[in-house]
């Protein structure tokens, strides 16, 4: 993530902030933020390593965002009140209703547009994995199911004990890695005994 910081860009103001872009991370940007350049005037920082989460619960949210033609990533970010040069974004969404409510709290929240090509690789897997799992949902309540971005796909995260009581959905995941990685793009299942939390 690319953030960019301006000294006294204005008579009200000492300094503005503002996220530039966002782009894949593949590990070439190392781990801890670094000062691309500063021209006394402006400073633009790198801040690596920033994950985007799926959350089934904003489902609603990511689809408000990617059907609206335009859709954007939402950065949350905060500035060191003690230290008002300092500023850092805490993390990144792709749901339209999350931005909301953290508007509504008052918080920082930029966004930056999504590329196409992102765009369109997350709506395809948002179906695929939904019609997947769909199939498999019984009356049990929600599917204990996380996903999140990475840099060449995406990461589902599944409850080890409902997977094993899921043999079919187990293979049918497997055939699901199996087909993403014939397209060039990496699909991993892991499986976890209890729920991350948000």
């Amino acid at each position: 993530m690319q953030f960019e910081r301006r000294h006294r860009p204005n008579a009200w103001e000492d300094w503005r902030f503002r996220i530039t872009d966002v782009v894949l991370d593949e590990g070439q940007f190392g781990t801890r933020p670094r000062l691309l350049r500063e021209d006394g005037q402006s400073a633009l920082f790198l801040h690596p390593g920033m994950p985007v989460r799926l959350h089934r619960d904003e489902a609603e949210g990511y689809y408000l965002n990617l059907a609206s033609g335009a859709p954007v990533w939402f950065v949350m970010w905060r500035i060191d009140e003690a230290d008002p040069p300092t500023a850092w974004p805490e993390f990144v969404t792709l749901s339209y209703n999350e931005a909301g409510r953290l508007l509504d709290a008052q918080e920082r929240v930029d966004n930056v547009p999504v590329p196409a090509e992102v765009r369109d690789w997350l709506l395809i897997f948002a179906l695929r994995i939904a019609a997947l799992l769909h199939r498999a949902r019984d009356d049990g309540g929600p599917l204990p199911v996380w996903a999140s971005l990475l840099p060449r796909g995406f990461q589902l995260r599944i409850d080890a004990g409902w997977l094993t009581e899921s043999p079919l959905t187990a293979s049918t995941l497997a055939e699901e890695v199996r087909q993403w990685s014939g397209i060039g793009i990496e699909l991993q299942i892991k499986s976890q005994r209890k729920r991350v939390a948000r």
